[in-house]
């Protein structure tokens, strides 16, 4: 995310094969972990820095 701001980049449509980090980024899910908690923090700060964020989940198969 950081490298994609440096670029430039003012929308951002990420995707992931985690189901436990795409839940918890779009509330879903709750961080119980301390470690994941903290993760979460880092990525709503993160994603303000966009005018437009999306976190889609894609299936490990299809992720490349």
């Amino acid at each position: 995310m950081l490298l994609t701001k440096e670029l430039g980049a003012q929308c951002l449509l990420e995707k992931s094969d985690s189901l436990l980090v795409t839940g918890q980024v779009t509330g879903k899910y709750q961080a119980n972990d301390p470690q994941l908690a903290s993760y979460l923090r880092y990525k709503k700060i993160l994603r303000a820095v966009f005018s437009a964020f999306d976190l889609v989940r894609v299936p490990r198969e299809q992720n490349s």
